[in-house]
């Protein structure tokens, strides 16, 4: 599988792996208590939801670096890079809010219907 990221966008796919490491005990719990026959709904469920709120918080706790400033040696004009963290196009904050809203609708659809 191909990832199209920049800077530190592919943070998003580690912290979704390991975000399953939780998830994991937890809808086992879960599906023990309610006896629900969709596991892996709420599985996934559980799994995009904890993912989202992990890169959300990561990247809240280490935000993006300062814009860096060079000088253009021909021009003597000032030049700032900003550093993008995105994976797939989207910045990292947006992934956070994607995962949590799809948890969310793929956890209820498991739970109630």
């Amino acid at each position: 599988m191909i990832f199209i990221y920049k800077g530190r966008g592919l943070l998003v796919i580690l912290i979704t792996a390991i975000s399953l490491i939780v998830s994991k005990p937890c809808a086992d719990v879960f599906v023990t208590m309610k006896n629900y026959v969709n596991e892996t709904g709420i599985l996934i469920g559980m799994l995009l939801i904890y993912s989202g709120v992990f890169t959300r918080t990561f990247f809240l706790i280490f935000p993006a670096k300062q814009p860096q400033h060079y000088v253009a040696i021909e021009t003597g004009k000032d030049i700032y890079v900003k550093h993008v963290d995105s994976l797939y196009g989207l910045d990292v904050k947006y992934w956070a809010y994607i995962f949590i809203v799809i948890g969310i609708i793929v956890f209820t659809i498991s739970v109630f219907f």
